[in-house]
């Protein structure tokens, strides 16, 4: 039994992957690769025909279906660092934007940017995906959707929902990653 890790951020051209096997109780580490893009993971995974179990990604849509694909019984989590990553580049969080939202704190009114960041704190503060599902419809359920930022939040939210809830189970596998035994 196998774990894909994507290890870098969205923002590189290349993703970086770590491979884990499952020994016993433990994960160890067993190999890494590099993909530019969807053919090369393609090519990689079902090259070596590891029996992936569990998948640990970003945000991208090619990579999950080609998971999905291969391995329809997959376990796929999207990490908390994707979503905090799509609403920094949402909100295109800038010098400026931290002014206007530590001025609009200090005068006691809300904004959009001060609105995602707390939700997205205190959804990841859960202890598992019932609660923070539960939160997430509450939230969904205050805001206007007719406001842009927000409804493109909402559209990711729900395309990925499944694999963002599956970050809560997956959760201390993750903390656990690293070259090596865990």
């Amino acid at each position: 039994m196998y774990l894909l890790n994507q290890v870098n951020m969205l923002k590189e051209p290349i993703a970086e992957f770590e491979i884990y096997k499952k020994i016993g109780y433990k994960w160890q580490y067993e190999t890494s690769f590099k993909a530019g893009n969807a053919l090369e993971f393609y090519t990689y995974i079902t090259h070596y025909g590891f029996d992936l179990k569990y998948a640990i990604i970003y945000l991208d849509t090619l990579e999950r279906n080609t998971l999905y694909y291969l391995y329809p019984d997959i376990k796929i989590a999207i990490h908390e660092k994707a979503i905090r990553n799509y609403v920094r580049g949402l909100l295109d969080l800038t010098l400026e934007t931290f002014e206007e939202v530590a001025a609009s704190l200090e005068y006691g009114k809300s904004c959009l940017e001060i609105e995602l960041i707390c939700f997205i704190d205190s959804f990841y503060s859960y202890k598992d995906k019932e609660d923070a599902l539960f939160s997430y419809a509450k939230w969904q359920y205050e805001r206007p959707l007719n406001r842009d930022k927000i409804s493109k939040f909402v559209r990711v939210m729900e395309f990925y929902l499944d694999e963002i809830l599956n970050y809560f189970d997956l959760r201390n596998t993750i903390i656990g990653l690293k070259k090596g035994e865990i």
